[in-house]
């Protein structure tokens, strides 16, 4: 096949797209929807102070990271304490706190019945659980 007049390489043609590509990419869209997403979310709301763990939780076997939780939530789990929750008719606990260690090791762990897909779907939320679990309120 004969070359073409004026046409390149395709090394020189491969190397002059990628500098092309580079720069549009720079240049394009370089202020974000919302540039204080960090110090405004729903995570970290502005002027809200979501309180550090001192201990680490595990819901349903799941380490909760703190960044993964509302400040209420935060709040909740510091104020968790060890026990049976959530009765069910013949009186047994369906949810359990239980809390190992103390300090800065100490471990809470978290435990309701999710192992099939019909008991996961019967759940609340986890902030309706909490507030259950902490204040007493029912969370149907």
């Amino acid at each position: 096949m004969a070359k073409e007049e004026g046409s390149l390489p395709f090394e020189q043609l491969a190397e002059a797209l990628k500098q092309a590509m580079t720069g549009a990419i720079a240049t394009a869209n370089p202020k974000r929807e919302n540039p204080n997403y960090i110090e405004d979310s729903l995570y970290r709301p502005k002027g809200v102070i979501k309180p550090e763990f001192t201990r680490r939780y595990f819901w349903a076997g799941v380490e909760v990271e703190h960044h993964m939780v509302v400040p209420e939530e935060a709040e909740l789990l510091e104020a968790l304490k060890a026990g049976g929750y959530h009765q069910n008719q013949r009186g047994v606990s369906q949810w359990t706190v239980t809390e190992a260690g103390d300090g800065a090791s100490a471990v809470v762990k978290i435990d309701f019945p999710c192992r099939t897909a019909d008991e996961r779907a019967s759940l609340p939320s986890m902030k309706r659980m909490l507030r259950e679990m902490v204040y007493g309120e029912v969370a149907d």
